[in-house]
């Protein structure tokens, strides 16, 4: 459904001018300095350069106790031994004291995620266990196999001799019923259950006297038991980076075990019985054997894809690499825990920005994932990672290029004459046909950090220091792109976490920046207000912001193979909040395949204005709210994501029935908005919402 409205945008240009904007101090100093690494020349020792700043002034810096010279700008070059990590440590004339540590790219966190399975998410490998000791399964595993080797049976009295082989054609069964526990010294207790055994095997057989004997008899025979019961302590573990099983203590027993032999009767019969049960434990270590054969791979595959492997490339084929591996396994509180350590690299190096001297870090010891969620929920799975990865996929991005970029109107129809209007001044000298784009620079790479925890949410912080922003335009004869302005500011905005289809982490930034003016330069050959400057920054650093962010999308987290994982609630631990956790529910794909689908609906809703009148809106500031509603048919709530102008980039999946859209540029715009349900079934066309901000 397509709903068209045109909306007209009144923006109101009430924001302080750009120069009052730039260096307006505190009232009082309470804090201290700001650290700011420019850029480092590799080696050992390492060269750092950049600048720290403080309203009072600076008393003494240091990067890993060792005394910087600054200079009268704040300025300082200066030459380090090269360390796994960089601890920076400035001082200000008050005794404020800012502390920070940098984690050289090339280390491996160990351990930086932790994946844990819990009773009722093992469950389900049970019921893949019970599913695949089908009867064809089994039937391939033992079928053809020798119960009885050929050989001669001597009645020792009156030198008669009995010749006979046999193997096992067929089976059938009922339908396993299969229960594993664990225990705390990393085993599975399995208990396994076939009721209704038949095996069909194939027999010959042959009778001598006195060194005479007749010819071979095929024949055959039929084994049957009320039921099998099969145990086994399976033993976890860890080699050479991957989950290990090994089997031991296993014991199948027979219930009630009869043979009913085709042809072979009177005294034979009972002859021949005594030899079976005589090779009986032959046949058990067939089942054991075949049952063992089946049981290892469905535990195995559950938990294959636990190591990670991957390689990131985005449209512009900037790369991201993470090799994260499982190394300790640990079982307690009904639960399973892999703990896995690696590193997130970019294996090739942009010219621009370049190397960076590390990625923030935090230091703190590594919590256990628990049995039950941060509110006191239980959950089927659930990971745990270090923030301290999470900010190297972000050096890893910024090092491979991802984190500059250029915002031109292929990218974004707002990016255009009619696109700014809605941010114009009468003095601001731009003409129709003006080509415009922003050009983004990070000096530093992005950072992150958790602060606390919001309802079902984790909550923190993401950032750029020395952000730099610039507005180009090209115009009808003039040779070149010019630069009218540039900015290089310092960025905050606060998040929420969410995770992808793929399972792979995302960051939700959909709250205004808060943002720092460091330098600024207005001296292009356009005039261009202090207002229009103002805006600029206000529009189009949330454009950046979210594409910036889109670099945590190469975390991955330790999948299970046939199941999609619905995340219900994430949450911040460990000392100096230094792990985000997360947990959910198991849904197989094959019920996610079968399902039934949503239907998605998207309507525009009153606004400061009043409410919507016809096809025609008038929309305060540039600001739309949008309603968003579904048909559900299966059972639970349904989730919404959004995104806008076609990008790549959509929000994180949430429960949420309205967003507020603020700072939209001029033009046509078009929300796509998608629904799931618990099942994890999309809406294959999604809904759609067109309409269009206009300059009152």
């Amino acid at each position: 459904m397509i709903n068209n409205r045109a909306i007209k945008s009144l923006v109101t240009a009430s924001m302080l001018a750009f120069v009052g904007m730039a260096c307006t101090p505190t009232a009082e100093d309470i804090n201290g300095p700001n650290i700011h690494i420019l850029g480092i020349i590799e080696g050992n020792p390492v060269t750092v350069q950049g600048y720290v700043t403080d309203q009072t002034g600076i008393d003494a810096f240091t990067i890993n106790n060792q005394f910087v010279a600054i200079d009268a700008n704040n300025r300082f070059i200066v030459s380090i031994p090269s360390a796994p990590l960089y601890e920076l440590r400035a001082v200000d004339t008050l005794g404020f004291e800012t502390a920070e540590t940098l984690a050289r790219r090339d280390q491996k966190f160990n351990p930086t995620i932790a994946f844990r399975l819990n009773q009722s998410g093992i469950n389900f490998m049970t019921e893949e266990m019970a599913n695949s000791v089908n009867v064809s399964s089994f039937e391939d595993q033992i079928a053809g196999q020798e119960v009885l080797p050929e050989q001669e049976i001597d009645d020792g009295i009156w030198g008669t001799s009995f010749y006979m082989w046999a193997k096992i054609q067929s089976v059938s069964y009922s339908k396993p019923d299969v229960n594993l526990t664990l225990t705390d010294n990393e085993h599975f207790l399995m208990d396994m259950t076939i009721p209704n055994m038949r095996t069909v095997l194939v027999t010959r057989w042959k009778l001598c006297f006195i060194g005479i004997c007749g010819g071979w008899n095929n024949d055959g025979a039929t084994v049957t038991a009320n039921s099998v019961h099969f145990t086994t302590n399976a033993g976890l573990s860890i080699v050479n980076s991957l989950v290990d099983i090994n089997l031991a203590n296993t014991h199948l027993d027979f219930n009630n075990l009869n043979y009913d032999w085709n042809s072979i009767g009177g005294g034979f019969e009972n002859f021949v019985n005594g030899i079976i049960y005589a090779v009986q434990n032959t046949f058990v270590n067939i089942y054991i054997a075949g049952i063992e054969r089946i049981a290892v791979p469905v535990m195995s595959k559950f938990i294959e894809d636990m190591p990670i492997n991957t390689h990131v490339q985005n449209s512009e084929g900037e790369r991201i690499s993470s090799i994260i591996l499982p190394y300790n396994l640990d079982t307690y509180n009904g639960g399973a825990t892999i703990e896995l350590k690696g590193t997130i690299f970019a294996p090739t190096i942009a010219g621009v920005p370049g190397p960076y001297l590390g990625s923030y870090y935090v230091p703190g010891a590594s919590p256990q994932l628990t049995e039950v969620t941060n509110t006191g929920k239980s959950y089927d799975i659930g990971v745990m990672i270090g923030t301290n990865l999470i900010n190297q996929a972000f050096l890893a991005g910024h090092e491979s290029g991802q984190t500059t970029m250029v915002i031109d109107a292929s990218k974004n129809a707002g990016v255009s004459p009619n696109g700014v209007d809605v941010i114009t001044q009468p003095s601001d000298d731009i003409i129709a046909t003006d080509k415009l784009r922003f050009r983004i620079t990070p000096i530093s790479p992005p950072y992150f950090y958790l602060t606390g925890n919001k309802d079902d949410q984790a909550v923190g912080v993401f950032g750029m220091k020395d952000f730099s922003l610039s507005y180009e335009v090209k115009r009808l004869g003039w040779p070149d792109w010019t630069a009218l302005y540039s900015a290089t500011l310092d960025v905050e905005a606060d998040f929420t976490l969410g995770t992808q289809d793929n399972g792979n982490l995302h960051v939700g930034l959909e709250k205004l920046p808060r943002v720092v003016f460091k330098s600024f330069s207005n001296g292009g050959p356009i005039r261009l207000s202090p207002v229009f400057l103002n805006n600029m920054v206000r529009f189009f650093m949330p454009l950046a912001m979210p594409v910036v962010g889109a670099t945590l999308d190469s975390v991955a987290t330790p999948t299970i193979a046939g199941f999609g994982i619905k995340a219900e609630e994430f949450w911040t631990t460990g000392e100096n909040n230094t792990h985000l956790a997360m947990a959910g529910t198991m849904v197989k794909v094959s019920d996610t395949a079968t399902a039934p689908a949503p239907e998605t609906n998207v309507n525009m809703v009153s606004n400061e204005a009043g409410p919507t009148m016809n096809e025609s809106v008038t929309i305060l500031n540039g600001v739309v709210t949008l309603n968003f509603s579904g048909i559900n048919p299966s059972p639970g709530e349904l989730e919404y994501r959004y995104r806008l102008d076609g990008s790549e980039i959509w929000s994180n999946w949430s429960n949420r029935a309205t967003v507020t859209l603020a700072n939209l540029l001029g033009g046509l715009h078009r929300v796509d908005v998608c629904s799931r349900t618990s099942l994890l079934k999309q809406d294959p066309s999604c809904a759609i919402m067109n309409f269009e901000t206009k300059r009152l």
